[in-house]
């Protein structure tokens, strides 16, 4: 009762600040002095943000009409007005002039903010001298790999976890797959980047794999991200306080894991093997390196998780694509290289179509212009503004991708596998198709993510068939994160003999 005696008074005098700043934020004229680009008002994105509307929800009412026309607009986010782009031609121009329209991040845009708390300045949001260090360290580590048996057993362990939780039996017909997903995507991960064992495919209660789920669940929502300013009020805000204690606590796990395992070199350097030697060089500064550690980790796993999600998703709704698919890994031998992964078109063509309709960072707002920017001709972006883009607008506009945009339709990709190379390579270049960003700042772990999707797929079709579970609502996740929420799935065990029959 007492620490409600305090709060009242407080979110009382919150309401009546927020009251009088609400008229002079609705005075401004939004366009003012920003050239012919035009703007979401701002009384729209707080009604928004108030009714918990979803960010793919808001760009299809609010950002779609105007981004259609116009290429790029104003929209108010983290305490701002900043500029969303999905036009190709803006897209590439914002991202070949790194020099001007510069990386920064939750760190730069809202230092004192929970995301800031968690990712730090990192390789995915610095610039300059400090991203040069950071990629020499990093880059390295986290290319296309060669060696996949360790994926390939972990991804096979997958397989069968969807079975046995299948066979348990639930309340439901189907398997909640995206907890069993990331439980995947973590050990993925922790073998492959920190030489060690993380231990949650076995053990769904491992206290580093809880942190992570900890941390999604409690990290600030909607109205904080659009307010930041609340997020200084921790005292009034429960959520706020949650999101610390987890983010602290994945902190203090993650460290404690790494150093508890002690990784050595032993002829294959990883990831953590470079890490700590730039900071025992001081290379990287204790900061530094948490601040990568947690970026890499969280990043390392969430897209993967994503990604696979939202294949399963389309491949159980599907089934003539699950029927391709199975006879284009037909040819693969028992134990695979990933060169013959590569020569299988229908397996690229499907996953590059899941990047396409669900790229699992759908909006980012984390470049600023250091100087005015000219984003076209007669559109000028001042000095200071953050600029961003939706990757999911670009993926499913008519004007590039037919009218069949918002369809899965993996053969778009062509038939064969130099078609399907081409046309990726050649979508990326044109600005079409940026679901690893793009140019000096594209994501450095693509080769690997591709592969790791690949031997995934490869291991699930193999050991089990799925369809969508009949008691499902789909629905997708409300974050700028893209994938079907707590998608269900029914699976079955795929014996050599109905495989062999489905082949024929």
């Amino acid at each position: 009762m007492v620490t409600l005696s305090i709060q009242l008074p407080l979110i009382l005098l919150m309401s009546k600040a927020i009251i009088l700043i609400l008229p002079l934020l609705l005075l401004l004229n939004p366009t003012s002095k920003r050239s012919s680009i035009p703007a979401v008002p701002f009384w729209v994105s707080l009604y928004d943000t108030c009714r918990g509307v979803s960010r793919l929800q808001f760009y299809k009412t609010r950002l779609q009409p105007l981004l259609d026309r116009h290429g790029a607009v104003y929209v108010w986010n983290a305490g701002r007005w900043t500029v969303l782009v999905t036009k190709p031609e803006y897209l590439l121009r914002m991202f070949r002039n790194e020099t001007v329209v510069a990386k920064g991040g939750f760190y730069r845009k809202v230092p004192w903010g929970s995301f800031a708390m968690l990712f730090g300045e990192n390789i995915i949001d610095s610039h300059g001298a400090t991203w040069d260090r950071f990629a020499s360290v990093i880059r390295p580590a986290i290319q296309k790999p060669t060696d996949i048996e360790s994926l390939r057993e972990r991804s096979s362990q997958l397989a069968d976890l969807f079975l046995t939780t299948q066979k348990n039996g639930s309340l439901t017909p189907g398997v909640t797959i995206d907890p069993l997903i990331q439980r995947w995507a973590i050990a993925v991960y922790g073998e492959t980047f920190l030489d060690s064992e993380i231990g949650c495919m076995d053990d769904p209660a491992n206290p580093l794999e809880s942190s992570v789920t900890a941390v999604k669940s409690n990290i600030v929502g909607p109205l904080f991200a659009e307010f930041p300013f609340l997020e200084k009020l921790s005292f009034v805000f429960p959520r706020r306080r949650r999101a610390i204690t987890a983010i602290k606590r994945f902190e203090h796990l993650l460290v404690k894991h790494v150093d508890s395992q002690a990784p050595t070199f032993n002829g294959k350097e990883k990831l953590i093997h470079r890490l700590l030697r730039a900071r025992e060089r001081s290379e990287l500064t204790e900061f530094h390196y948490r601040s990568n550690l947690k970026m890499l980790t969280i990043a390392g796993h969430e897209n993967a998780q994503l990604a696979l999600t939202s294949a399963l998703w389309e491949i159980g709704v599907q089934q003539s694509v699950q029927e391709e698919l199975l006879k284009d890994i037909s040819t693969l031998p028992k134990t695979y290289t990933v060169r013959e992964l590569d020569r299988l078109p229908y397996l690229a063509a499907v996953i590059c179509e899941v990047l396409r309709l669900y790229p699992p960072i759908s909006q980012l707002i984390n470049r600023v212009t250091l100087d005015d920017f000219d984003l076209a001709n007669g559109l000028r972006i001042p000095a200071g503004t953050w600029m961003g883009w939706n990757s999911y607008g670009v993926h499913t506009n008519p004007e590039y991708w037919g009218k069949s945009a918002k369809e899965f339709q993996p053969l778009r990709w062509g038939n064969d596998i130099n078609s399907v190379n081409n046309l990726f390579r050649l979508s990326q270049a044109k600005g079409h198709f940026i679901p690893f960003n793009a140019y000096s700042r594209r994501c450095p772990g693509s080769g690997f993510a591709l592969v790791q999707l690949k031997v995934v797929l490869v291991e699930i079709l193999r050991k089990a068939s799925w369809t969508a579970d009949p008691t499902y609502h789909f629905s997708l996740t409300s974050r700028s994160v893209l994938a079907p929420r707590n998608c269900r799935l029914v699976f079955t065990p795929r014996s050599e003999e109905s495989y062999i029959h489905t082949l024929s």
